[in-house]
């Protein structure tokens, strides 16, 4: 009982540090890679939220590996059927991103262009920030839910969380989060492993971020 009261209070502390630095984030207007693409300035500095949200979101994690080494020694990929249903949501997922990314490069203006060592050094700070994220929501949050309630309480919860730190972002993400949300749960809690939630999310960030970062017109702005 002691040891689950504490990696909640190490989950509290975590999501409550990511959200009050996603709130100053969005005091700088910088909340998205379009966002950090305007200068080089803001490009490191989204760059540091990613590096913060890997210490934040792991802290539970990392004091309490041995009760949830499982979500990471299981591929979840041991089922035929799940692992069709799988590769049918990461189709789907890159083709919506694909879309939703042209969309949204149309409308914006002024953004501007990254060397390819900064594409590199993005990305090397995004994949291990979008595995230990999921780690947190779709395993550790999620998982230690379950030890005191059932599935649908623990989406809930689950969901609720997820949607209240991406309330800085658009309508239409904070909405995307619900659908999404719910289908990563179930991934995480069906397979008992984070992989597969893990894939989905990178196969829809991924595929936007390519796409602005290669469809960008201004060379960027040192500062």
């Amino acid at each position: 009982m002691e040891k689950i009261l504490n990696i909640y209070v190490l989950m509290a502390i975590g999501y409550m540090g990511y959200f009050i630095i996603s709130f100053a984030y969005k005091l700088l207007n910088i909340n998205t890679l379009s966002d950090g693409l305007t200068s080089y300035k803001a490009f490191n500095l989204l760059n540091i939220k990613h590096l913060a949200g890997i210490f934040l979101f792991g802290i539970g994690f990392w004091v309490y590996r041995k009760d949830f080494d499982f979500l990471i020694i299981n591929s979840g990929l041991n089922n035929a059927i799940s692992n069709i249903f799988l590769l049918i949501i990461v189709i789907a997922s890159g083709f919506v991103s694909m879309q939703s990314a042209k969309k949204g490069l149309s409308e914006l203006d002024n953004l501007s262009f990254a060397r390819r060592e900064d594409q590199l050094l993005y990305f090397s700070v995004r994949l291990p920030f979008l595995f230990i994220y999921e780690l947190f929501f779709r395993g550790v949050l999620l998982h230690s839910s379950l030890l005191y309630t059932n599935l649908v309480i623990a989406i809930f919860i689950n969901l609720l969380l997820y949607t209240l730190v991406h309330s800085f972002n658009s309508k239409k993400e904070i909405i995307g989060c619900v659908p999404f949300g719910i289908i990563l749960c179930l991934f995480s809690y069906y397979t008992n492993s984070i992989w597969p939630a893990f894939l989905i999310h990178a196969t829809l960030s991924f595929t936007h971020e390519f796409i602005v970062f290669n469809n960008t017109k201004v060379k960027i702005q040192r500062s």
